[in-house]
């Protein structure tokens, strides 16, 4: 498939592409998301920061200003993983849980003294190892849901 330079998938999604967004972001991957992007604005910041624009919008890819981009063919958010992640043969580059999903920030180990105070107080009884995002600062950790997510994860990989 197509290679990304430096090996590192740099990518912006457009219009309903949320889902397909949050899914990426959850297997690692830098993706930037904003329903809210014009679609002038989504072209010039893909174009500056060197991001594959995926979409579902002709219009937009048709765009002469589009430098790079790629019409998403399924309409399923989980068939865009599978496809995105064939596409650009991405699959090596997967690193689960390391991008936050709300911000596209970096999550790392944080010590549970650290953020003590703004956790919930059956969280702090019941869960000692938490991550947080380096950007907008939202707290993780491996609560009720972790094994859903888990279990999405491995969905989401063929």
């Amino acid at each position: 498939g197509a290679q990304y330079p430096n090996q590192e998938a740099a990518l912006a999604s457009a219009g309903a592409a949320g889902t397909l967004s949050r899914y990426l972001r959850l297997l690692g991957f830098d993706v930037w998301y904003d329903n809210q992007y014009q679609d002038s604005e989504l072209i010039k910041l893909a174009t500056e920061n060197n991001r594959i624009i995926l979409t579902r919008d002709l219009p937009l890819l048709k765009n002469k200003k589009v430098t790079r981009g790629y019409w998403l063919r399924n309409i399923a958010p989980k068939l865009q993983v599978a496809e995105v992640l064939k596409r650009f043969d991405l699959l090596r580059q997967v690193k689960p849980l390391t991008r936050c999903l709300v911000c596209n920030g970096l999550i790392q180990s944080v010590a549970k003294q650290q953020i003590e105070a703004l956790l919930p107080s059956k969280t702090k009884v019941f869960y000692q190892t938490f991550s947080q995002c380096h950007q907008c600062h939202k707290i993780y950790w491996q609560g009720a849901h972790y094994q859903q997510i888990l279990n999405l994860i491995a969905e989401l990989l063929p």
